[in-house]
């Protein structure tokens, strides 16, 4: 492929694609109608569907039956190669016609295609409408997310070591893979039937080398999850962007085992978000939870509540890696092959 600029009448409609190959790539710009057939043509043959013949997503008479900072999701039974399936269609909360969206969904195209980790919810498909809206589909997980079963039931000590265990491992896979998350939370984390947590909801995951001057995250971006904020999104220099990397990631993994531990929300004992925004400015974290010797599950969340503290470091370099927190996890003593 050229390295040239490609010509087009509406300079408007350019948008600038990142390099996919590396930094020495020099990177092209592609009209927008284009831009998703170029992503298509560099992820691995067969590794996501176009189901747009098969998906028709009617907003009118469809329910949303969840949501994310970035998308709505609805519920469908489709037929996928000659098997019908319950499929959960997410679509971004942006209309393709803006550049920005066509640049946030083809970058998740290209993520999510190269994904492979049993902790780590890979979309099978994708869906473009003629209206410009696009969407991506996945399996629909009947047990919900992690937040969801919180609810439903009390984990056990081997059932909160493997939900805790899972989701560190899925995210230092995607760390290793050189991906963030950049919304991680109980409710991103959704439960297959045999009980393994799956990350998913990657509207803000993105690879580091396509990370953009404009940077991704801003109040509005925030306020569905200001409670898993990091500290350092309120202290940055104002006048450069603040985009979601793995330290950050790692503050939120924090917040969301805080969640498994309490079954409630971070900074639960605060109402308003903006107290919670006052919070993490002063650098205060959640107040210690209760801990009776009477739960069976006391020592695994006294030692999950140490982990915790360590990721909300208010230096972001001197939180420990996802590697190190995975192997921290194994080193606690319960065989994850038993839980």
């Amino acid at each position: 492929m050229s390295d040239q600029p490609l010509e087009h009448q509406d300079s408007s409609s350019y948008i600038l694609v990142p390099p996919f190959d590396g930094p020495e790539q020099i990177p092209l710009k592609l009209p927008s109608k284009d831009l998703l057939k170029y992503v298509l043509s560099t992820v691995p043959e067969g590794s996501i569907l176009d189901l747009s013949d098969d998906v028709l997503v009617d907003m009118k008479k469809d329910p949303i039956i969840g949501y994310g900072a970035f998308s709505d999701v609805y519920k469908r039974s489709i037929k996928i190669r000659g098997k019908t399936v319950n499929v959960a269609i997410k679509q971004f909360r942006l209309h393709l016609q803006d550049s920005d969206a066509v640049r946030i969904f083809a970058k998740e195209i290209r993520v999510v295609s190269r994904l492979d980790h049993p902790n780590v919810l890979r979309p099978f498909g994708y869906v473009a409408q003629e209206d410009s809206r696009y969407y991506i589909v996945s399996e629909w997980m009947q047990k919900g997310s992690v937040r969801q079963c919180m609810t439903q039931q009390t984990f056990s000590t081997g059932e909160l070591f493997a939900m805790s265990l899972g989701i560190a491992k899925g995210l230092a896979y995607l760390h290793s893979a050189g991906a963030v998350h950049g919304d991680l939370k109980a409710d991103n984390v959704l439960v297959s039937d045999d009980g393994t947590p799956m990350l998913t909801d990657f509207g803000s995951a993105r690879m580091k080398e396509s990370m953009t001057s404009k940077g991704y995250y801003s109040t509005e971006t925030f306020r569905a999850s200001i409670r898993w904020t990091p500290y350092e999104f309120f202290h940055h220099d104002d006048d450069k962007s603040f985009s979601p990397n793995a330290e950050t990631d790692i503050w939120a993994f924090g917040m969301t085992i805080l969640e498994l531990i309490t079954g409630k929300f971070p900074y639960d004992h605060i109402r308003s978000d903006s107290g919670v925004v006052t919070q993490i400015v002063k650098g205060k974290y959640p107040h210690t939870p209760v801990m009776e010797e009477s739960d069976a599950n006391a020592g695994l969340k006294r030692f999950l509540w140490s982990l915790c503290l360590r990721c909300w470091h208010l230096e972001p370099q001197q939180r420990p890696s996802m590697e190190d927190i995975v192997k921290e996890i194994l080193g606690y003593g319960i065989d994850p092959s038993k839980t």
